[in-house]
């Protein structure tokens, strides 16, 4: 509660752009969303069978203040507290075993991280062609309604194509699950404390060039570097998703020390992502130019900058999930190490290039960091796992 009443008087405050994205409303938001995970395991059913109240409560309160003039100056009060009504009401509504099972919202759910990556690119690119085909004239609930239903189905099919490769590779995967003797486990929270440090030092990798491009450029280098890096993260999904597929093997071969079987998986998994990602970052190379026209964005000055962190989205996609595979070897700290130095040089380098080179500053700076962090996690692999660079017999396999 200290935290949300400081960042909500703080996003009222005439702040610098770096200091006002933490105590912008998002920010507010995202508390919002923590706090309610805290609460609603600790409610009484009685409570959470009220769900559906909250729920309807929250739209009301979306519907009156949304529509009010001034409505986003004071977001945190129109937007922020309705919506955590709505998600609240609705998990409530959830845990009480009273929300009715719609398979088209369930479908939609399933597909949602692809939903989330792609809907900027496919909502711009509809706006282009909404305006290209003399349809502005139309209701805007209709090009809400179709822009939807373009987002979700767009999303669901690349679920499905990149969810059908998952379960294929996992039907291929060996199944040899012996005992062997092996060390007890380290405690829970001694595993979990390091990987938080990393998972928070790489949110803060996606966040920091863009803030400090904010700081030092125009906002229309912030909205070509926004986009840019949004498309070359679509290698990034891809390379995660499979090492979410192999991260349980890693875990336990490494546990079982069944070093071929582990080297085995770890092939595999970079055999996919490099045929997976490799046409794809060749697809985005060669379209740059016609892609950033329907994006609206200026070729001459984001295909630069998209071919820059193209060729870190390379790098990482041939040097896949080393962080995934320190982790499930119980490197955490190891990892957290990395992830931290990634951290300082990607600030250091954006700071010492962005008031130069604007968003190709920026570029070079999140591209020399996946690239750095790459090599650096393989290296750490060949060091801290000595079994995955032999083969049998003894030859190393690097």
């Amino acid at each position: 509660m200290g935290t949300l009443t400081l960042l909500g008087a703080a996003s009222l405050l005439p702040l610098g752009p770096i200091a006002h994205f933490y105590a912008s409303p998002f920010m507010i938001e995202f508390v919002l969303g923590i706090g309610l995970a805290m609460i609603l395991p600790r409610i009484s059913a009685g409570v959470l069978a009220q769900g559906p109240w909250v729920f309807g409560l929250g739209l009301l309160l979306l519907l009156i203040a949304g529509s009010a003039e001034g409505a986003e100056t004071l977001r945190l009060v129109t937007f922020a507290i309705p919506a955590t009504l709505i998600v609240g009401g609705l998990v409530a509504w959830e845990m009480a075993g009273t929300l009715p099972r719609i398979a088209v919202l369930k479908t939609v759910g399933d597909a949602s991280y692809p939903l989330y990556m792609l809907h900027p690119i496919l909502l711009s690119a509809m706006a282009q062609g909404w305006r290209a085909f003399g349809l502005t004239d139309l209701s805007p609930w209709l090009y809400v309604a179709t822009a939807m239903v373009a987002a979700c189905g767009a999303g669901y099919g690349v679920c499905v194509l990149l969810g059908g490769a998952l379960l294929l590779a996992e039907s291929r995967r060996p199944r040899n699950l012996a005992a062997s003797d092996h060390q007890p486990l380290p405690s829970l929270i001694a595993s979990a404390l390091p990987l938080l440090v990393v998972e928070t030092a790489q949110a803060a990798l996606l966040s920091v060039p863009v803030l400090l491009l904010g700081a030092f450029s125009d906002p229309t280098s912030v909205s070509v570097f926004s986009l840019c890096n949004r498309l070359s993260m679509l290698v990034a999904t891809v390379v995660l998703s499979l090492g979410a597929m192999a991260a349980p093997a890693y875990a336990r071969y490494h546990r079982l020390g069944q070093w071929a079987a582990l080297r085995h998986e770890d092939g595999r998994n970079r055999l996919a992502s490099a045929a997976i990602c490799i046409p794809l970052i060749l697809v985005l190379a060669l379209g740059a130019a016609p892609l950033l026209r329907l994006l609206a964005v200026d070729p001459s000055g984001g295909v630069p900058v998209l071919l820059i962190l193209l060729a870190g989205q390379l790098v990482f996609c041939l040097l896949p999930s080393r962080d995934l595979l320190l982790a499930m070897a119980g490197q955490g700290r190891v990892l957290r190490t990395l992830s931290l130095w990634q951290l300082v040089l990607c600030t250091g380098l954006c700071v010492l290039v962005i008031p130069v080179a604007g968003a190709v500053g920026a570029a070079l700076g999140s591209s020399a960091t996946w690239i750095l962090g790459a090599v650096g996690l393989a290296v750490a692999v060949r060091s801290r796992i000595p079994q995955m660079g032999l083969r049998n017999g003894g030859r190393a396999s690097w």
